[in-house]
Order: structure tokens, then C-alpha cells, then sequence
């Protein structure tokens, strides 16, 4: 199957491009030609012909001089090297057997197995297999040779247009009807074909054409119907050039049975049979006369079987005794092995398989596809991460060479192999494959390979060299995935930085599979554990058992009665169709249990739905950004929350109760089952990466019976509506609060649920496969209202036809038992954090790090002292693992594969030797430093809560309408400056029972001023007992404040020079600012009369523009002046959207939270520049940030 367009191709790219120059006057005088001759003789096919020029579908010339079709889409030539030696051959073995179709009586089924009996034997008197024994066989060596005169002979397929050709000049035909449901070949044969000659000589012979566009072939029976009430005719000649469905369905069912047959019944029962689609459009052209089934008494088969007996006796066993179902090992007297369809005797290779073979390694070894699947982090949400900041300078070292586009290395580290070929025996010879990973999905395939391949020797050599080989056959994808990635972790997820992509053939079915693949990969890897992620994990777990939150048992389902099981269960996401749902939960809200999914709390709360369960699936604070941007802490706490174990507990304590499940592979998972004992616990294995396989999963292991889906689309008809209207996402006049688009690829599609189709992303993508798995694993009645993706295991049911037969009582004792019986505190709370401490041992863990990081420090002095370091860096890991009492394991296990990913990364760069070590020790030097880090981390805050926001802004107006009551404020502020105080303080309050004024209240708290040179003077004139804010530039240094006011009560808010907006706004959107205008300055001077106890200096972050990510001298400038006005102070406490400078040392390092719902992180000193900004946003987030800011905000 030489369909790569690279193969096609001259090596020589200047002589390839003067081929194309030539050709290209050729095809332009087809074209107008075509055009003319079209007009005479079809007008109606004269707009395709015109459109012929700019289609994704074209034609090239290939490197011998012959025109062929190729897909530009895929890269894929539609036939081989030599396409008119192939469309010759193809007609030569028409002209001896071409079907025909009586339309009278056929002959009788005793004849017709006479005859096919008699045929048999003149080709091979031997024959007595499963070949001779198919009727499509037996039927097509009995069908008589195209005459040189027929009345009517239908071609399916145009292609070229070659065989078109042929057939007029060496065929007197009446009558000749061409379906072709591409049109756009029909384009190709327009731009390679000179139709002139061809229609001339048509009508000389009174030949009539008939051309079926955009016709499959479904409509012939109507149309030989027609034609035969105006013509007589007894039958016509079926020619088909190509695979397709319908093509391959016609020729097997005039084959099989007759014309009445097909006239009556169809095609429905045969397009069932079809699995041709395996088969490229073109496959090889063999005389299948030549042919017979292989035997398993074949010496090769036997050698492989007995190879496969001794290291893989579970497939020896499945195949030695094998009867395939489609596809059917077959040798010519040469004894050479091809594989042909039962249903269509189309081939799978052509007569010289191994030099195709050949060619394709060839091809594959001089552009070898390395996947890229170590992904860096283009997110804001973790960005500050210390794992994401190292893999943000580690992608730049890496960025600044490139990556070996040479051939494949005599060593390979990895490799997966998708489909078997005979190429599989000269990859194992010329190369040394340390780990390979073979997928075939087609058992028969993997059959045949017995009969072609020498697996003995490949898997000889695999034992001798110590490599590791993976086979999986006969998964249709549902669960490669897995396999491969419990394979990956076995060895290291780093392999998959040098893992080589191999696909021995190429049909749709297995492209989809490896495009699934690669999707999930890609999200499963973006989502996998880094050090952050297992360390906020397990201090998460850590504190939620030592609350005494209750746990899902094992075995829950035996729990719940049946009864219970019938209680049906509301799962709402926050997809767009959500809206028009609503009423639906309302009306049916008591009958059954209804769980929130994530975002969908919102919506809910608008429309007065209390759910009986919310459900949250991310370990990081922004969930409880979420949930606090409600605005009403007492509407949660009616409600029930139930999560995966590693919520963050300060989002458990916004509820009613927390209930908590078991997520399989976390660390905190294993860290604290290794404790719990995992006998006693479920650990769930589809609860990713959404929060509705969380709860699909949740549900169904625990046994319900009825699911209705609402709202969950995982996917959306029109873009700019992705969620619901009435969510987070869309502020109070419906626009988006950020451009989710953009944001995110949302350019994906997938089958719809009610439409044909709808636009996804690669998340939503994954999460529709985990659910169709998770269902695939239980029996239960699931009905999708959402007007979203088609879930498979899922039924379609629009809300109008909902119908539940439970009452509000069954719902709550099923409520009632899921609180009492499913759930349940672990036995050994009470004691739990002294038994965490005692199983995993600290000083150990301090040890093993030390010992890490001696290691990491190391230089390298050669290139193989990189797979020195990454083996050895795995035995300290797995060496923790066993011994069982460090969280060495579990801290570093996904952090130490990414660093591993990139050492392997840069030692294929196409680099010279000493500049690769130099670039290698860059690297290394960048691990040794993130592992200083890290050691720091862990020993001054062992279990650190995540404090990653998310719309914090929102959330922190949420907490100021109760904060500013009874604020008392005397503003030192100019008068038009106090009015927009107190206007935002209106603004912002819930009750408007606070006072800032320039006179003085009675009780003030608070004095507000700008920095001036008297200012000090000021404050010491103030004898009260009251606390002073002082707005100051960024250009002043905190050092120097300080030292001018010693002991005075005052707060510093260092705010940036405003830009006078609009007219300074390009100074922003070109980068030589940050953004700063009178609006901020006045919130954050109001945020910082909350803020004030114990802060000497409150820095708010802000943003600047850059497209590249770089500074911009201003920028840089201004960011080291704020840089250093901070450097002198102790210790700093970074919250989500500014830096606090404290006054006095804190108690609890681990748990900082302020006034505004914000949780802080207390640093040493303020890591770097880039730490002063809450983001870099591009010209275009910049506009929107702008067009967002109102001049006249405090009049509005």
C-alpha cells in the first residue's frame, strides 16, 4: 500500500519541480479543453468542470511521470507508483471476468454451482479450501469475459478516467453509466484527462454516457429500470474501478444472488456485512485465479506458533486453531502470502508485497515520526506551578535547537506499531528495537502475519537483546489506550519522548484509532501527575480524612436494594442545552436525585434548584472560586458536595457535607490506601477529566439504574455558546467573560446527539470516550437530553418525553442510604495524621532528596551519562516506592519523568557533540535548581493547601459586600476622589451601612491617603488611635518608607502610574506599560481597607501586552523598580491578584487566608519579575480588557 505522497515524490526536490512546472501547462490545456468539450457534449457538468482548480483533492506527477489523485488532507495518492500499468492491469482481469446481471430469471443455483465447480478445477485441481468454498469465489471465476459488444455496462468509479478510456476504445457499448460519488475525481480525471478524444469517439461508435455525480451507485436499480423502458435490454456488465461501500456491496450481491434479489430486498443486509473500509479506496490488482487458502500444517505458521507457545502461550493458544472471519490468509504457487476480503476478493498487498514492503520502511526510515507528546503548559490557571515553571524554562533550552529530522537511529528506544506488515520482519532485522509496542486491531490480520512473517526470530532476538515487546490484538481501540499507558508507566512515561510512530497501513478505521490515541495521550499526560499536583493531592486527602469526611465503601452497589437502584438520577453539566432543561428539573426535582456538575451550580441557583449533591472534580481552589462567585454561602450549605479524594478543603467547607470517592492512580490515592487498606475502599476509573465522568462513574459503580443527562453536551452547535447563558462564563447581558474560542480548540466535530454534527475540543472529546466506556461496564438505562455529542451506551430523549414513575419518598430513603451505609468516616481517623506521619518518614524523605539532588548535581562529561542519570533517577524512584515509608514516590514520580522526557528530547537534537552536552548540562543545572526548590518547599511547608484562583476578582466582591459593612473611613483624598470611594463602596456593599467621608467619622477606623512629602508629617499629627493606607507610587522603595516612618500605623498600596484611558491605551497595547487606570487604583485602595491588619505594603499585580512573551524595556523597567523596592523585605505572601508585605511572623504557614476568600503562599522573597503580573495577555485580550473598562464607571 505505497499511498505516502513522499514515496510518489522525486528525492530530487528541483527536478520534482520542474516535472510539476511541465505538467502544469498540460492540466490548464486539459482544463480549457475539457471545458469546451463538456459544454458540447454535457453542459450540465460544465460548473464542476470549472471548479476543478482549487479542491483538496488534486493531482500530481510523481516521480516516474505519471499522473495520479492525492488527497492533500491526509497525504494519501489514491493509486500506487505506476497508476496506469495499475488501471491497465485492473481492466486486463475485467476483460476475462466481468460481472453481469441478467434482469430476467437467473440461472438456477445447481447450474450455476456446476459451473463454478467446473472453473474451479481448470484453475486448480487441488482446490478444496476455504477459498474455493466462499460463493463470491466460486461466482466471480464464472462470470464470462467482457465482450466486445455490450449493450449496458455500469462503472463505478471515474478515478482518472483511464479505464474510461479503454473501455471506448476497445468496446462497443450503448450504453455507459458512470457513478462516482466523489466528485472531486471526477475533477482529477478533468485536470490529468483529455475528455475530447473520448466523448469523439463515443459518439462515433453511439456510445451513450451517462454520468452519475455525487452518486454512490445507491439509485442503480432505478436507474437500469428506466433505462430498460425506453431501451431492451437483457442485463448489463458491472465494471468497478475502486472500494467503496456501495460498489463492493452491488458486485457482491449480483454475485451472490440476482437482479430481482437486489430489486427487492437492497443493500441493507450486505452493508452490514461490509468491512472493506480496512481496504484503501485502490487496493492491488491480483488475479485471484492464482491463489489458494494457506494451511496451518505451513512450516511458518508452525514455527511461529511454537515460538508463540513458549513467550506469549495465550496467543498461541487463541491462533492455532484459528478460522478467520473476513479475512483470509491465501498463497500463490510461489508460496507467497497475500490476505483477501471474503466479501469483495480485493487484496491486501500487490504480487511483489516485500518490495512494497520495502519502500514504505524505506520511506518511514528517512522520515521517521517521532511523536511529540511531552507537552509544555500554555494554561494561566497552574502556570505558577513550580513544576510548570520549570517546564517553561526547560521548553525554551529546548527551543533554542532542534530536534534530529534525520533517519531513523540503529537504536531505537521505543516504538509503536500500528498494524502488522511484512515489513515487521526487515524493521526487527536492520534495527535494535529496545522497547516495541505492536497494536493490531484485526485478529484475522494478525493471523495471516503468521503465514508471512518470521516471529520466532523477531521474538528470539527481542528475548537475546533484553528488549521488551507489547502485543495487543484485536482491540478496536476501547482499550489500547489504557493498555498502552499502564505499559508506558511500567517503563517510564518518559519513553514517550523518544517513541517512534509507525503505521504499517494506512485505512480510516486505523487512523481513527491512532487519532483517538494520540487525544487521549495528549489530555491524560497535560493532566497527569507533576510534583504540585501529588503534593496539594496528598495534604488535601491528608486533612479532608482527618475531618472525618465519609468515604465510599467497597462494594457500595450490594448496599442500595433494589428500589434504590431505581431512583433515577438528575447529572446536570453546564452545557448550552442546559437552559432549555430547566423546567424539566424543576418539574421532576423531587422525584429524583439531582447532582450539579462543576459550573452548572449557577444556572441551577438562578432558577431556584437546590441539587440534593454538588460534584467537583478539580484538586485546585478554583472550584471554590467557583462555587463562591454564587454569592449566597447559606443556598450552599444546603447541599451536599461529593468529590474525588485531593478537593481542596476549603471548597468542602462551603458545603452541607462532603462526601469523598477514591480516584485510581492518584497518589494521594495510593499514599493514603497504603494506610486505609485499599480492600475497604472503591477506586474509581473513569472519574476523568470532566466532572461528569466523575459523576457517571460515581453513580454507576455505586449501582443507580436510570441516568438523565442534562446539559451535558461536550459540545456545542454554535461556538460562541459553549456553556450555559445563565453561568459563570457570560457576564449579565449574555457576553462571553473571555474569548472561550480562542481560548480553546474548539474547531473539533463529532456525531451530535440530536444534531449531525457539533463543535468540540480535545477534553470534552476524551471525556465522551471515558463515559462511553464507563457505561460499557454496567447495565443501565442512560438518556441524553443534552443538545450535544452522541454518547454511544446512551439514548437519545429530547425533555418533553420525560416520564418518572418514582415518588419524592423512594427518593428520599434513597438519599438516606446513601448517607448512612455507602458512605462511612475512615475507622482510623482519629488517629490519622499520627499514622501518616509515623508511615511516611520525613527525616527519610529529607534524606532521599539530598540524596536526589547530589545526583542530579552531577555534570554530565558524555551523552551517555544523560540515560545514566534518567535509569538511575527511576531506581531511586521505584527503590523509595518498595520500602514504602517516604513520599519520595509519590512527590517526584511525575516531575522526574518530564525532566526525564527532556533529557531524552535533547539528546536527539541535531546538535554537535559538544554543544549538545553543553545545552544537556543547561538542562540538568535547570533540574538540580527546581530540585533545591523543591526540597525547600517540602521542609518549610510540608502539606501545603493549592491557592491556584480562577475569576478571582469576582470572588473577592463576593466577600467585600459583607466586608465593607460598618467600614468607617476617613478619606485625605481629594473630594472627587472620595465620592468614587464611596460610590465603588456603594457599589460593592450589601448593605449600605458604611461611611467614608473627608470629615472625620466618629469611629473611624481608617484614614486613606496619597503619598506626598508631608504625608509623615500628617500621620505623627494624627494622635488617634487609627490605622493609616497610603497610596503610593511603584517608583518609591518600601525600605525607604519604612525607615521614614518607623512606628506609625500605616499600610502602603503601591499602584502603578495610571494611564489616561483612551488615549494612553496604545502605550498599553504596544507593551511599553502595564495596564493601570483610575478604576483599579480606587478598587484596589478599597480592597486594602479589608486587607490592612498586618500588612506593612500590599503590591497589586497587573498585566502587560506581549505576542512573543517577552518585556518590553518599560515594562522590564518598571517591574525591577517594584522588584527592588521589595527585595528588603523578611518574608512575602503571595495571593492570587497581589503581594503582601506582612507586619508580624505567622503562626500557620500552611493555612494564610485573607478577608477576600483568597489563600496565600508565603515566599521568602518575591521569585521573580514575571511574579508581579497576574498574566501576559496579547494584543487581542488587551483590546477586549480595555473595551471593557468604562471612563465614567463611578456615574454609571
Amino acid at each position: 500500500m505505497l499511498k505516502d505522497v513522499r514515496i510518489h515524490l522525486d528525492t530530487d526536490e528541483e527536478r520534482q519541480g520542474q516535472r510539476e512546472r511541465d505538467v502544469a501547462a498540460l492540466i490548464m490545456q486539459n482544463v480549457r479543453r475539457n471545458e469546451a468539450t463538456f459544454k458540447a457534449y454535457i453542459p450540465s457538468l460544465v460548473g464542476i468542470v470549472k471548479a476543478a482548480r482549487s479542491q483538496h483533492i488534486s493531482v500530481l506527477i510523481n516521480r516516474f511521470g505519471n499522473m495520479n489523485i492525492v488527497d492533500y488532507n491526509n497525504g494519501r495518492t489514491f493509486y500506487g507508483l505506476h497508476p496506469n500499468e495499475e488501471i491497465r492491469a485492473q481492466y486486463e482481469l475485467k476483460k476475462q471476468h466481468c460481472t453481469y446481471s441478467a434482469l430476467t430469471a437467473p440461472v438456477s443455483a445447481q447450474s450455476t454451482t456446476q459451473s463454478c465447480a467446473q472453473t474451479s478445477t481448470q484453475v486448480a485441481s487441488s482446490f478444496t479450501d476455504v477459498l474455493s468454498e466462499q460463493p463470491v469465489y466460486s461466482s466471480l471465476l464464472a462470470q464470462p469475459p467482457l465482450p466486445q459488444k455490450a449493450d449496458v455496462v455500469v462503472v463505478l468509479g471515474v478515478g482518472l478516467g483511464e479505464h474510461i478510456r479503454m473501455l471506448i476504445e476497445n468496446h462497443d457499448i450503448r450504453h455507459l453509466i458512470i457513478y462516482e460519488p466523489e466528485s472531486q475525481y471526477f475533477q482529477c480525471s478533468v485536470l490529468a484527462t483529455d475528455w475530447r478524444p473520448i466523448f469523439d469517439l463515443a459518439k462515433d461508435k453511439s456510445t451513450q454516457l451517462y454520468f452519475q455525480l455525487d452518486n454512490n451507485g445507491s439509485t442503480l436499480v432505478d436507474d437500469i429500470k428506466e433505462l430498460s423502458q425506453h431501451n431492451p435490454i437483457d442485463g448489463f456488465y458491472l465494471y468497478r474501478h475502486y472500494n467503496h461501500a456501495v460498489f463492493n456491496c452491488l458486485e457482491h450481491s449480483l454475485l451472490t444472488t440476482s437482479w430481482s434479489h437486489l430489486e427487492k430486498n437492497g443493500l441493507a443486509s450486505f452493508l452490514t456485512q461490509y468491512k472493506d473500509a480496512a481496504l484503501p479506496a485502490w487496493s492491488p490488482v491480483v488475479d485471484i485465479s492464482q491463489y489458494r487458502s494457506t494451511l496451518t500444517d505451513d512450516p511458518q505458521f508452525q514455527q511461529n506458533i511454537d515460538a508463540f507457545s513458549h513467550y506469549f502461550p495465550a496467543i498461541a493458544k487463541e491462533f492455532e486453531d484459528f478460522k478467520p472471519a473476513y479475512w483470509l490468509p491465501v498463497a500463490n504457487s510461489d508460496g507467497q502470502v497475500n490476505i483477501v476480503s471474503k466479501f469483495s476478493l480485493s487484496a491486501w498487498f500487490s504480487d511483489t508485497r516485500d518490495d512494497d514492503a520495502a519502500l514504505n520502511l524505506a520511506n518511514f526510515v528517512s522520515h521517521p515520526n517521532k511523536d511529540g507528546l511531552v507537552l509544555g503548559y500554555e494554561g494561566e490557571k497552574l502556570k505558577n506551578y513550580l513544576h510548570f515553571r520549570f517546564v517553561q524554562q526547560a521548553q525554551k533550552i529546548l527551543d533554542s535547537t532542534k530536534e534530529e529530522a534525520g533517519t531513523l537511529p540503529d537504536v531505537i528506544k521505543s516504538m509503536i506499531l500500528f498494524g502488522i506488515g511484512p515489513q515487521l520482519s526487515a524493521l526487527s532485522e536492520q534495527f535494535t528495537i529496545e522497547k516495541l509496542f505492536i497494536c493490531e486491531p484485526d485478529r484475522d490480520l494478525f493471523y495471516a502475519s503468521l503465514f508471512y512473517i518470521d516471529w520466532a526470530a523477531i521474538l528470539t532476538k527481542v528475548d537475546t537483546s533484553n528488549g521488551r515487546l507489547y502485543i495487543n490484538v484485536g482491540d478496536d481501540g476501547s482499550n489500547l489506550f489504557k493498555d498502552l499507558i499502564n505499559q508506558f508507566y511500567s517503563v517510564g512515561p518518559y519513553i514517550l519522548a523518544s517513541t517512534y510512530f509507525y503505521q504499517a497501513y494506512h485505512n480510516e478505521t486505523l487512523v481513527r484509532t491512532i487519532s483517538q490515541l494520540r487525544e487521549q495521550l495528549q489530555v491524560v499526560i497535560a493532566m497527569g501527575e507533576n510534583f504540585d499536583h501529588a503534593r496539594h493531592g496528598i495534604a488535601h486527602t491528608r486533612e479532608t480524612i482527618i475531618r472525618d469526611y465519609p468515604l465510599l465503601e467497597s462494594k457500595p452497589s450490594g448496599k442500595l436494594s433494589a428500589v434504590d437502584k431505581d431512583v433515577p438520577v438528575f447529572i446536570v453539566g453546564n452545557g448550552p442545552s442546559l437552559d432549555s432543561a430547566i423546567a424539566a428539573i424543576k418539574e421532576w426535582r423531587d422525584h429524583a436525585i439531582v447532582i450539579s456538575c462543576g459550573t452548572a451550580l449557577m444556572p441551577l441557583y438562578k432558577n431556584g434548584i437546590v441539587p440534593d449533591f454538588h460534584a467537583e472534580i478539580e484538586q485546585n481552589r478554583s472550584t471554590f472560586d467557583w462555587c463562591s462567585r454564587i454569592g449566597d454561602f447559606e443556598y450552599l450549605k444546603q447541599i451536599n458536595l461529593i468529590s474525588c479524594n485531593g478537593i481542596h478543603p476549603d471548597t468542602c467547607a462551603l458545603f452541607k457535607s462532603t462526601y469523598i470517592a477514591f480516584k485510581e492512580g492518584e497518589s494521594s490515592t495510593v499514599s493514603a490506601l497504603n494506610i486505609l487498606g485499599r480492600e475497604n475502599y472503591e477506586e474509581l476509573q473513569f472519574a476523568f477529566p470532566t466532572v461528569s465522568n466523575f459523576v457517571i462513574n460515581f453513580i454507576t459503580l455505586i449501582g443507580f439504574q436510570q441516568l438523565y443527562l442534562f446539559g451535558v453536551d461536550l459540545g456545542f452547535i454554535d461556538q460562541k455558546k459553549h456553556h450555559s447563558a445563565q453561568s459563570g462564563y457570560y457576564d449579565a447581558t449574555g457576553k462571553e467573560k473571555y474569548n472561550y474560542q480562542l481560548e480553546n480548540n474548539t474547531n473539533l466535530v463529532v456525531p451530535g446527539n440530536f444534531e449531525k454534527f457539533v463543535f468540540t475540543k480535545y477534553e470534552f472529546k476524551v471525556s465522551k470516550i471515558i463515559i462511553e466506556r464507563s457505561l460499557a461496564q454496567v447495565k443501565v438505562d442512560c438518556f441524553n437530553t443534552s443538545n450535544g455529542a452522541k454518547i454511544e451506551g446512551s439514548v437519545p430523549l429530547p425533555v418533553d418525553y420525560i416520564l418518572i414513575s418514582s415518588t419524592p419518598e423512594q427518593r428520599l430513603a434513597t438519599l438516606d442510604t446513601l448517607f448512612t451505609k455507602v458512605f462511612r468516616p475512615a475507622a482510623a481517623h482519629v488517629n490519622y495524621q499520627q499514622i501518616f506521619d509515623n508511615k511516611y518518614d520525613s527525616q527519610l524523605l529529607t534524606t532521599e532528596l539530598t540524596e536526589f539532588a547530589t545526583l542530579v548535581g552531577k555534570p554530565f562529561d558524555d551523552i551517555n551519562d544523560v540515560e545514566k542519570l534518567t535509569d538511575t533517577q527511576k531506581e531511586l524512584l521505584f527503590k523509595s516506592y518498595v520500602n514504602g515509608h517516604s513520599l519520595l514516590f509519590y512527590y517526584l514520580y511525575g516531575t522526574v519523568n518530564y525532566a526525564n522526557s527532556m533529557l531524552s528530547k535533547l539528546s536527539y537534537a541535531a546538535l554537535e557533540p559538544e554543544n549538545k552536552l553543553e545545552k544537556l548540562n543547561e538542562l540538568r543545572e535547570l533540574w538540580a535548581r527546581t530540585l533545591t526548590t523543591i526540597i525547600g518547599e517540602i521542609h518549610d511547608v510540608p502539606y501545603l493547601y493549592d491557592h491556584v484562583s480562577s475569576f478571582s476578582y469576582e470572588r473577592e466582591e463576593v466577600f467585600l459586600r459583607e466586608k465593607i459593612f460598618g467600614l468607617r473611613v476617613h478619606s485625605c483624598l481629594s473630594e472627587h476622589d472620595t465620592y468614587k470611594l464611596d460610590i465603588l463602596a456603594q457599589k460593592r456593599s450589601a448593605r449600605h451601612l458604611h461611611e467614608i467621608s473627608r470629615q472625620r467619622p466618629a469611629d473611624a477606623t481608617l484614614v486613606v491617603r496619597h503619598y506626598d512629602a508631608q504625608v509623615f508629617e500628617q500621620v505623627k499629627a494624627n494622635t488617634q488611635d487609627i490605622h493609616n493606607i497610603i497610596l503610593v507610587s511603584t517608583e518609591h522603595r518600601l525600605q525607604d518608607l519604612q525607615a521614614s516612618a518607623a512606628g506609625m500605623n500605616i499600610t502602603y498600596v503601591f499602584v502603578p502610574p495610571e494611564l489616561n484611558l483612551p488615549e494612553q491605551q496604545e502605550s498599553y497595547l504596544s507593551g511599553e506599560s502595564v495596564l493601570s487606570h483610575e478604576y483599579m487604583t480606587i478598587t484596589n485602595l478599597l480592597k486594602a481597607c479589608v486587607l490592612y491588619r498586618n500588612a506593612v505594603a500590599i503590591l497589586p499585580k497587573t498585566y502587560y501586552v506581549s505576542e512573543a512573551g517577552g518585556m518590553s524595556d518599560a515594562v522590564r523597567n518598571y517591574a525591577d523598580a517594584v522588584y527592588e523596592s521589595m527585595h528588603a523585605a523578611e518574608h512575602v505572601i503571595e495571593f492570587p491578584n497581589y503581594w503582601l508585605v506582612p507586619g508580624q511572623a505567622l503562626d500557620d504557614r500552611e493555612n494564610v487566608l485573607d478577608e477576600l476568600g483568597n489563600r496565600g503562599v508565603v515566599r521568602a522573597a518575591i521569585p521573580d519579575r514575571q511574579a508581579l503580573f497576574v498574566a501576559t495577555v496579547n494584543r487581542a485580550k488587551a483590546l477586549v480588557q480595555l473595551a471593557n473598562y468604562n471612563k465614567d464607571w463611578w456615574g454609571s
